[in-house]
C-alpha cells in the first residue's frame, strides 16, 4: 500500500510538471508570435526594413522566424544585405482595426530605425470583417505611405500589394460576399 501511494505522488509530480512546462512553452510562444523583438539576418552594408503582418513575421512556417522571407531574403540578395523583420501577427493598418501595427512597441522601434530600404505589406488583417472600412483603409494607407516616405534618412520604399484574408466561408461571416 505505501509503494502505491509513492508511486501516485511520483505520477502527480510528473504530471505536474508537464503542465507547468507546457504552460510556459505555450506562454513563450504566445509572447514570441504577438509581441515579438525585430528580428536580424546578414550583414549590415545595405540594410532592409521588413514592415507588416504575420506574413512578413513568418507565421506558419514552422514557427520558425528564420524560415521568413524576410529572414531569406538576405541569402537571395547578396552578402551585403542585412534584414530587419519588424512583423507582427494579426497586426492591422487601420488604426481602428482590432490589433493597429502603429501602437506596438515592434512599430516605435521601426520608426525610430535608419534603414536603406523599406519593404512595407501591411493590409491582409484589414480585410477581416470586423476591421473593413474602404474608405479609412485608403486614406490611411496614403498616409502611411506618405510617413513611410518622409523618414529622416528617405529609403527606397517597395510597397507590395497584400493578400486578402482567405476566408473559406464567406457567405456565413458576410451574406453579401458571393
Amino acid at each position: 500500500m505505501h509503494h502505491n501511494n509513492i508511486l501516485k505522488k511520483i505520477l502527480m509530480v510528473s504530471i505536474i510538471t508537464i503542465v507547468i512546462v507546457g504552460l510556459n512553452y505555450g506562454v513563450y510562444q504566445f509572447t514570441s508570435i504577438y509581441y515579438p523583438q525585430p528580428k536580424t539576418v546578414g550583414r549590415d552594408e545595405t540594410t532592409i526594413a521588413c514592415v507588416g503582418d504575420s506574413i512578413t513575421y513568418g507565421l506558419g512556417v514552422y514557427y520558425n522566424r528564420d524560415l521568413a522571407w524576410a529572414s531569406l531574403l538576405p541569402q537571395k540578395l547578396g552578402n551585403n544585405y542585412k534584414t530587419i523583420n519588424y512583423g507582427i501577427s494579426n497586426r492591422t493598418l487601420l488604426s481602428t482595426g482590432n490589433y493597429p501595427y502603429n501602437k506596438e512597441e515592434i512599430a516605435k522601434q521601426f520608426w525610430e530605425a535608419k534603414e536603406d530600404i523599406i519593404v512595407f505589406m501591411l493590409g491582409t488583417n484589414d480585410s477581416k470583417q470586423c476591421n473593413w472600412n474602404q474608405e479609412t483603409f485608403e486614406k490611411e494607407y496614403k498616409q502611411m505611405i506618405e510617413k513611410l516616405l518622409q523618414k529622416e534618412n528617405h529609403p527606397k520604399l517597395y510597397v507590395m500589394i497584400p493578400p486578402k484574408l482567405y476566408n473559406p466561408n464567406p457567405e456565413k461571416d458576410n451574406p453579401s460576399a458571393k
